[in-house]
């Protein structure tokens, strides 16, 4: 991965620079090449992703037999391993408010070890890690189910050029908490809720609010 973006870097800015027209995911990702690759502005178009039908179309449709496992009710995010992802910061913040709320928190992903031992160190600080629940890989199929079946989705991201998994929860209809930065307020439009990162008690009131 680090050779990847080792080469993206050396290679995109005069790529994006050189060609005659650039479709960016979200106005923030045009404001960022303009800006940090100093593109030309009128070469540059946004033209955003959307939601694949399934995740709108899962409404009426009965719980599937995998999501049949996961606790109830429940609060969800994601581990990854992505650097931009910040699901400390979400366990930290469901900690501070788990005694005034029934539900557990859903840690769905390919969650790494590393990550993992992280999580439920903080979440054994907070005194919650026996509310906390990794489901390990998700698969594509299983995604509406979990999106809708949660109470809320929370995504802190330090960036993003379009967040395609705000995005998926939202037309599933699910509540939906995510940082204030690069795309993510786009994507939410007046629909979702705000926060700031490195604040988990804004975070923990904002889901209590909810």
């Amino acid at each position: 991965a680090s050779i990847g973006q080792s080469v993206s870097e050396l290679f995109l800015p005069r790529t994006c620079r050189r060609a005659t027209s650039i479709l960016a995911l979200s106005h923030s990702t045009a404001d960022d090449l303009i800006q940090e690759y100093r593109v030309a502005a009128e070469k540059v178009s946004v033209a955003y992703p959307a939601a694949n039908n399934i995740f709108f179309q899962v409404s009426n449709q009965e719980r599937s037999r995998w999501c049949e496992n996961l606790p109830q009710p429940y609060l969800l995010t994601f581990a990854t391993g992505d650097r931009r992802e910040v699901p400390s910061q979400v366990v930290e913040a469901f900690g501070q408010i788990c005694r005034q709320v029934s539900h557990c928190l859903v840690i769905a992903g390919k969650c790494p070890a590393w990550q993992k031992s992280e999580l439920i160190a903080i979440a054994k600080q907070q005194g919650c890690a026996e509310r906390l629940y990794f489901t390990g890989y998700v698969p594509d199929a299983e995604l509406p189910f979990l999106y809708r079946d949660a109470d809320i989705f929370i995504e802190l991201s330090r960036y993003e050029g379009f967040g395609l998994q705000v995005c998926e929860a939202m037309a599933t209809g699910t509540d939906v908490i995510t940082t204030d930065v690069s795309s993510l307020p786009e994507v939410v439009g007046s629909e979702g809720h705000l926060v700031a990162l490195n604040d988990p008690s804004q975070l923990g009131t904002t889901i209590a609010k909810i």
